[in-house]
């Protein structure tokens, strides 16, 4: 016989429990919520993928890598075929030749690599500086009393606008004390960092003549306020001497050489199993080459070259963090402009 009164009960404490459970459950904050995960295999799959991310990042100068050790491959597979099937004769000093070609050859390669580095590590304790510059200044700015806020703004605007200068100039590689074309025109300045240098320094004389600064305080900022043109120059000075052309020629010239003789006495001396290992030589050797050659230029826009907009990015964000402003007047930028346009 069913009880009626134990159905009623037990009916009654479910209901109680599920309006009990929805209020807790909508009561937690959706942060609060455990989420599953990924399965642990899309996991793994994707600590492994990092991890070789990490192990082999990306080659900017792949395609043209690729390129030349397929040309080279091909290469490497005729000699090959020919010993194998034409029965050339046995070259007898391709062995010992190849040593020394080897020794002159790493000789040429250190030397290159190391040129090519310091040329990069420089201009990056370059512009390292430049950052460095701006923030003294910037701080010592803050500090003077009696100037505007707008005067303040105007300082920073000039400095974010010298960074962009120099990147734009170091890259489209306008040569300074260029006397042809538009240069001829009074007031017309084709080297434009040194117009934007010209801003700071008219500002602080300024700022000197209405009482705010006098002789000392000046002399105070004379290191930052010449400090951008000579990193300016340093930084020209990288850009146009570049490395010898008669290093970089007998480097090449002992590449060619190398990968030319090595095949016949590899293929002679261990058959097929020394197609693989010349295609290997040539991969790393064509590779250091295109890499030296990538980074001896490091004001390019290649991503072997050095990264001069976060440079830039990181001085508006040291000048609008310290300066203290959001929203820049833009007459410093307009007159600079000004400057640059042809006279009626």
């Amino acid at each position: 016989m069913i009880n009626l009164p134990c159905m009623a009960a037990g009916r009654f404490a479910l209901e109680r429990f599920s309006s009990v459970l929805i209020i807790v459950t909508t009561s937690v904050p959706k942060e609060d919520v455990i989420r599953p995960g990924p399965p642990e295999p899309i996991v793994m799959v994707q600590a492994i993928l990092e991890a070789l991310r990490r192990l082999f990042p990306p080659l900017e100068v792949k395609p043209k890598l690729l390129t030349l050790t397929v040309l080279l491959s091909l290469y490497g597979l005729f000699v090959y075929l020919a010993i194998e099937f034409e029965h050339l004769p046995r070259i007898e000093w391709g062995a010992a030749s190849t040593v020394v070609n080897g020794l002159a050859l790493g000789f040429l390669v250190g030397f290159r690599n190391k040129e090519a580095y310091d040329r990069w590590w420089e201009a990056r304790k370059l512009w390292g500086q430049l950052i460095n510059e701006n923030r003294t200044l910037c701080l010592k700015v803050r500090s003077i009393v009696g100037i505007e806020q707008a005067d303040r703004d105007r300082i920073g605007q000039i400095l974010i606008e010298f960074a962009e200068s120099l990147k734009d100039h170091l890259r489209l590689g306008d040569k300074p004390n260029d006397t042809s074309g538009a240069n001829e025109k009074p007031g017309n300045w084709v080297h434009r960092p040194s117009l934007v240098a010209s801003e700071l320094m008219e500002t602080v004389f300024r700022w000197k003549r209405e009482g705010h600064l006098d002789g000392w305080g000046v002399l105070w900022l004379d290191a930052q306020l010449k400090g951008p043109m000579e990193i300016c120059g340093a930084c020209e000075r990288i850009r146009y001497t570049p490395l010898s052309s008669s290093y970089r020629a007998l480097l090449r010239q002992g590449i060619a050489l190398y990968l030319a003789i090595a095949p016949f006495y590899l293929m002679e001396d261990i058959g097929l199993a020394g197609f693989p290992m010349f295609v290997v030589a040539a991969y790393f050797l064509v590779g250091i080459e295109l890499v030296a050659e990538e980074i001896e230029e490091p004001f390019g826009p290649g991503g072997d070259n050095l990264p001069l907009e976060r440079y830039c990015a990181t001085i508006a964000s040291s000048v609008h963090e310290i300066l203290g402003f959001s929203t820049v007047s833009a007459d410093a930028d307009r007159r600079i402009d000004r400057q640059f346009a042809a006279p009626e």
